[in-house]
């Protein structure tokens, strides 16, 4: 009997089986079936070899990224999928590709299978064709020349309007100007990060809704990329600051979405033709890099191409290429600007200064590569180089260097790069030198970035017995909460007070504060930029530990360090 029952659910299992791929045979839809991987197509009906174009034998067993067209970008698909894992399943339009090449619009529903377990062993996917030829050819159009976001015009028809209009305006006898305005929301990735793809989206269809509304009839807005908007007109002077004045306007409210309220601000770039002879894609580039100018200033900025902008990103471009093979060609070394310990007047420590003669340029200023090679990545080969160097000065004139420290400036680029702590620590085993000879500045503010990493970090040197100073000190946000948490020895007070102690009574309060508040934590202090013999009485007369300043030296090679401070 039970033979016979098992025989009986066999046969009616058959059935439904066939029941099952006859009506999805037969189906107007098209069905795929993949396994959990999406790696393998492993079923796939009639419909979908129709809309397609391929057969059977070609589509199973093959990937399933076999219609993949091109026109959904890898944020598409992230956030498609992101969506099945969360929901279980997705349902929207794209474009795929048949196997002749042609586009096809369908909508798509993709189902995840699960087993009793809950795992997932399958993805099913549902698909109908939305248009015919025509139909795809219009909308592949419109794609090519419009964000799919916005629908706004995107770059490439931005740039073939500006060149429609620099035609009409040559072509007349007064000559218009046309202002091209680019548009950078500032640090728009936080929001992604912040509240999700879902929500960036929305607030870009609201910024967009809220440049068209205020925007008069006469000025051409376009969507350019994710963050970035372009508007133009045939405007200038004070009509174009009219109109940069309400752009930022519109950023003060805040945006609401999906009852969360985002506050924005964004860079402007600005770049006016016929100020200079350009093609329509040279006014947008432009306008780009005074853009990033402007965002390079701070949040919230404007900023006007000239051709001095020009010149400089020309300048900045040779020096990133050359930066590379600087050391290689041994265009860079090292100065020493001596330290005076006050209470005996001797120079017992010097700060370590990076020095660039270029080839072409000459002396560069550290303000200006330091920040390139941070950039490139450059920094950590550099500053490794700086360590080594002063390691092998130590090392060499160790008998009048026994007793003395070399200051070493560490940008928080290379102080989070994988094991520096280990590297600097082979430095000076190698070297032989102590750790006493060895001192770490880092800037106040940027310290305080990651704060609880970069404490984690320098902690890893203090262990090891190195020094640390905070550098500039009183222009960063530092609080008594902070510096308490700070493995640190030393506090740095930055040349701006020193400079205005003479002028400034305010000045005066701040470094005397400065020096008490550290002595109460047992921070030795170090003011640099003294220049004056009034500086010096004054920083005397407050106890001061140590001074740095061109009233005693400016930075010297080390053979004048040696002969002229350390040759007792």
């Amino acid at each position: 009997m039970s033979e016979s029952n098992d025989l009986m659910d066999t046969e009616e299992l058959k059935e439904n089986l066939e029941l099952i791929t006859n009506v999805l045979e037969n189906a107007s839809e098209g069905f795929v079936i993949t396994n959990a991987k999406q790696t393998e197509i492993i079923y796939v009906n009639k419909a979908y070899l129709k809309i397609t174009g391929y057969t059977r034998e070609e589509a199973v067993g093959n990937n399933t990224t076999l219609l993949k067209s091109g026109y959904q970008d890898v944020h598409f698909y992230k956030k498609m999928w992101e969506i099945i894992r969360k929901e279980g399943f997705w349902k929207g339009e794209l474009w795929d590709k048949t196997k002749n090449g042609n586009l096809v619009a369908v909508s798509l529903m993709v189902l995840e299978i699960k087993n009793e377990k809950g795992i997932v062993t399958n993805y099913v996917g549902i698909l109908s064709e939305l248009t015919k030829q025509k139909e795809i050819e219009e909308k592949v159009q419109y794609l090519s020349s419009h964000n799919v976001l916005t629908e706004l015009p995107n770059r490439y028809i931005f740039i073939e309007k500006i060149n429609e209009m620099i035609k009409k305006i040559d072509d007349q006898e007064a000559r218009k100007s046309i202002s091209v305005i680019t548009l950078d929301i500032d640090k728009f990735i936080h929001v992604n990060d912040t509240y999700g793809y879902d929500v960036g989206d929305e607030l870009l269809k609201e910024i967009a809704y809220r440049l068209k509304s205020m925007l008069p009839k006469e000025i051409y807005l376009a969507h350019f990329n994710e963050d970035t908007f372009g508007i133009m007109g045939e405007i200038n002077g004070e009509a174009l600051e009219t109109l940069i004045f309400s752009i930022r306007k519109l950023f003060k409210d805040p945006f609401n979405i999906r009852e969360k309220e985002i506050l924005l601000t964004v860079g402007l770039g600005v770049n006016v033709y016929p100020d200079t002879e350009q093609l329509g894609r040279d006014v947008v580039n432009n306008a780009e890099k005074a853009m990033l100018e402007a965002k390079k200033i701070g949040r919230n900025k404007v900023f006007y191409f000239t051709e001095h902008l020009n010149e400089k990103l020309s300048r900045r471009i040779a020096l990133e290429n050359d930066l590379r093979s600087a050391l290689t060609n041994q265009e860079m070394f090292i100065e020493f600007q001596p330290q005076v310990e006050l209470s005996s007047e001797k120079v017992n420590a010097a700060e370590a200064l990076i020095r660039w003669e270029h080839k072409e340029f000459g002396l560069i200023s550290p303000g200006e590569f330091i920040e390139i090679a941070e950039k490139t990545g450059d920094i950590v080969k550099i500053g490794q180089w700086i360590i080594e160097k002063c390691c092998e000065y130590l090392r060499t004139h160790q008998d009048k260097m026994k007793d003395f420290t070399i200051a070493i400036n560490i940008s928080p680029y290379q102080l989070n790069h994988r094991n520096f702590s280990k590297h600097f620590d082979d430095i000076l085993k190698t070297n032989g030198i102590s750790t006493n000879n060895i001192e770490i500045e880092i800037t106040e503010s940027l310290m305080m970035e990651n704060m609880e990493r970069n404490i984690n970090k320098l902690e890893e040197l203090t262990s090891k017995g190195i020094k640390i100073a905070v550098d500039d000190f009183g222009t960063g946000y530092s609080s008594l909460s902070y510096l308490l948490k700070l493995p640190i020895s030393k506090i740095k007070i930055d040349k701006s007070f020193i400079n205005a102690l003479e002028e400034s009574e305010e000045s005066k309060m701040i470094v005397r504060t400065i020096i008490d508040m550290s002595h109460n934590l047992g921070y030795k202090v170090i003011a640099e930029g003294v220049e004056t013999l009034e500086q010096l009485e004054f920083l005397k007369n407050h106890n001061c530990d140590q001074i740095q300043g061109y009233y005693y030296s400016k930075p010297i090679k080390m053979q004048k360090l040696l002969n002229q401070y350390l040759n007792e």
